[in-house]
């Protein structure tokens, strides 16, 4: 692709801005950037739709914001307080780390089961054991307490609105409300209004409220108090203020659950068809469209932390962590909950991993493997795509490479399947060598081929 603006479409242009807003690029919008032609072109166009960015840039601000209710509380009421004056947060790494300083050779890393023997338990204690009903289980994790700040944000939403309004949502309207929404999940009918139908609606929710309450708790549902809401520009303002007190409480009832050995960081999209400035298009999920969520899952499906994007997950960090890179950041983020020194293994794609990343969390001793782009590891000494792919070479066939940074082993494995797969980890190499079984094109059957003990790992959790 050439870096000429002629050469990119109107269409072109949007759907690379669209990226470009949070800082990165997700590699399920992206087709695999290994080689150095393809980066630079991409680096090309990124320099090029920026500058298409900045001579727009007051008309892409009033399309930013025209989705967000203005705030009710003004910049000059506001006391300013910078994220910097925080105690809890830090302007400046103390974690340096040169990746080109490494030093890769041809050798394998031992695998040692006592390195990876998990010192931590994941065995459910307290009120978790007493959880026998789908009723209890919404009730542990929506718990009384929050369903009270729901109606006391709901009622004083109504009175900002209008203050002459006598609607009042009591608690168990909105046990109501919130057992109708799981129905309508379930019993699909054309539209919301339907299921009021007086022929053909569904009696269940019918018969448990009216549909104009419905639609009046529906219009005035409220999680936060829009008087304290931070204005655009504010040093403190969050693009996810409304829905905040949601976020923490959900986190907070997830984290109660103990954690397994294995986790998995990656995204989820939460679909919608509303138009909204955070709205991402990722093209290899079910749901394309919606509210981008990252999340820490166990091998189960059960996620213990989430993260909405928003573009703003950079702006934070505790003392203790250092600036890996948006991507990096978030996985530190979302594994401040996971126990340290008690060898938990995270598994994640290329979008996240990196040698830093992979580094930071050894030390803390949490394992890592994920796959990984052969440029970001630096002076690797892995073969050339091109030349591994030849038909001369074996289908199976693997490279490894070896580096200690810090006294942290790492180890960069090249394995060749239908495409070259790239894994990089802290505590799993290429040995032991299993047998894997493939589809041979060719023959037109199947096939038992080489696999390097880093790619079994990942493939055990996938068929677990």
């Amino acid at each position: 692709m050439s870096g000429n603006k002629g050469n990119l479409n109107e269409r072109d242009i949007e759907d690379y801005l669209s990226k470009l807003q949070g800082g990165w690029l997700s590699e399920d919008d992206l087709d695999d950037q290994d080689s150095d032609d393809e980066n630079r072109d991409s680096v090309e166009v990124i320099r090029v739709l920026q500058e298409e960015n900045d001579d727009d840039d007051d008309g892409d601000d009033v399309d930013e914001t025209a989705d967000i209710d203005p705030p009710l509380v003004e910049a000059k009421d506001q006391e300013p307080s910078h994220p910097s004056t925080s105690s809890n947060l830090q302007t400046s790494s103390s974690f340096s780390f040169d990746k080109r300083s490494l030093i890769w050779k041809k050798r394998n890393l031992v695998y040692d089961t006592d390195k990876i023997t998990f010192l931590g338990s994941s065995t459910a204690s307290g009120g978790l054991l007493h959880l026998e009903t789908p009723y209890q289980c919404f009730n542990y994790f929506i718990t009384e307490d929050f369903i009270k700040t729901l109606v006391a944000e709901t009622n004083l939403y109504i009175i900002q609105s209008d203050p002459s309004s006598s609607i009042t949502v009591t608690e168990y309207d909105l046990y109501k409300f919130f057992g109708i929404l799981l129905y309508i999940l379930v019993i699909k009918f054309p539209s919301t209004r339907s299921y009021w139908s007086p022929k053909f609606g569904y009696e269940p929710i019918s018969s448990t409220m009216p549909l104009t309450k419905f639609e009046k708790i529906k219009l005035s549902l409220h999680f936060n108090n829009n008087d304290l809401h931070k204005p655009i520009g504010h040093p403190e303002h969050d693009r996810l203020y409304k829905i905040r007190p949601v976020i923490k409480h959900l986190n907070e009832r997830f984290a109660t659950v103990p954690m397994d050995q294995r986790l998995s960081v990656d995204e989820q999209m939460c679909s919608t068809k509303i138009g909204h400035f955070l709205k991402q298009y990722l093209l290899k999920k079910p749901h394309k469209w919606g509210f981008k969520l990252y999340v820490l899952c166990d091998m189960m499906g059960y996620a213990h932390k989430f993260e909405v994007y928003s573009g703003q997950e950079n702006t934070e960090k505790l003392t203790d962590e250092p600036d890996l890179g948006a991507t990096g950041n978030i996985v530190v983020h979302l594994l401040r909950g996971v126990p340290r020194k008690q060898n938990h293994i995270i598994y994640f794609d290329n979008f996240y991993t990196s040698l830093p990343l992979v580094v930071f969390l050894a030390k803390s001793g949490i394992h890592t493997v994920g796959t990984v782009q052969q440029n970001r590891i630096p002076n690797n000494k892995l073969p050339e795509k091109k030349n591994f792919m030849k038909k001369s070479v074996l289908r199976g066939s693997f490279e490894e490479r070896v580096s200690v940074h810090d006294g942290i082993d790492l180890s960069c494995v090249a394995w060749k399947d239908n495409k070259i797969v790239t894994l990089l980890s802290s505590y799993a190499g290429a040995l032991p060598v299993t047998k894997v079984n493939r589809y041979d094109r060719t023959i037109k059957g199947k096939i038992d081929i080489t696999c390097p003990f880093i790619v079994q790992e990942i493939i055990n959790i996938w068929e677990e």
